[in-house]
């Protein structure tokens, strides 16, 4: 479920593609309306807004290229509270091993989209 929806049109008036707030994974996403296989995910709605403007062809609601990038600011320092306490494994996802993940592009800092149900190991 999308909210916060904005329709985009081209010159002719007609809709190319809805940009909002996917609830179900917590993203913002651009779908293109004749091609529902496009759906593009970003972290922040300037992000998309600027992704659109800068990666999709505002006519066609196409991207411009194969592979559109997402444009994030790079963070590479995370600071954790210093009181913050060390998670307790309780078992409430043991039964998630060794399930198939669906296919779902997430966007990486990168700028590369990872699809998540391509992943073949766990990562260390």
């Amino acid at each position: 479920m999308m909210r916060d929806c904005t329709v985009m049109c081209n010159r002719s008036g007609e809709q190319v593609a809805t940009i909002g707030f996917n609830e179900a994974c917590g993203l913002w996403q651009i779908v293109v309306l004749h091609r529902e296989e496009i759906e593009f995910f970003c972290p922040t709605m300037e992000v998309t807004f600027a992704a659109w403007h800068g990666e999709f062809d505002s006519e066609t609601g196409f991207p411009r290229s194969e592979q559109p990038e997402c444009r994030m600011h790079k963070q590479t320092d995370f600071p954790l509270p210093s009181d913050l306490p060390r998670p307790v494994d309780d078992g409430a996802a043991t039964h998630l091993v060794g399930m198939m993940l669906p296919k779902l592009g997430l966007h990486s800092t990168a700028g590369r989209v990872v699809d998540l149900s391509e992943l073949s190991h766990p990562r260390p």
